[in-house]
């Protein structure tokens, strides 16, 4: 899903995200340095929000980890808005994984935040995909209150 070479991490999500949200409009929405406001009144921009609506919205705010930006500085900002924000949901996208000291994952993983390669990312949008095309395919009525009369004798 990721086109290829010459372009920045934040280009290469933006590419995946915005297929994903093309192919499923009204389904998903992808916002690119969205506004989260905090509890003390200011303001954080992750990379990314993902918005996506199966049987309720779910909502993931993505980092973006590269060259230009020390994990430090980004494992700091996530926990403030997980802290002082009503998001809990977290993407943490490394452009080496492998480089990332395991201290910062894994103090990631233990506040539930998904530690991902650009690749591993790009299988989470595949399985998201799979997952709206098969409830295209199976529509389920949404329940929209009670559609029958009743009549009651008395």
């Amino acid at each position: 899903m990721t086109a290829g070479h010459g372009k920045t991490l934040d280009e290469r999500i933006a590419a995946s995200l915005g297929h994903v949200a093309q192919g499923h409009p009204g389904l998903v929405e992808v916002r690119v340095h969205p506004e989260i406001g905090l509890l003390s009144a200011s303001i954080k921009r992750p990379a990314f929000e993902l918005i996506y609506r199966l049987e309720q919205e779910h909502r993931e705010l993505i980092a973006v980890q590269d060259c230009s930006r020390s994990a430090a500085d980004l494992v700091v900002n996530i926990r403030i808005m997980k802290n002082f924000s009503p998001r809990n949901r977290f993407v943490f996208i490394f452009e080496d994984i492998g480089s990332v000291a395991p201290a910062y994952k894994l103090e990631l993983e233990r506040e539930g935040v998904q530690c991902l390669s650009p690749a591993e990312f790009d299988q989470k949008l595949k399985q998201l995909e799979d997952v709206l095309v098969a409830e295209k395919i199976c529509v389920r009525p949404r329940w929209s209150g009670p559609t029958e009369k009743r009549i009651l004798f008395g």
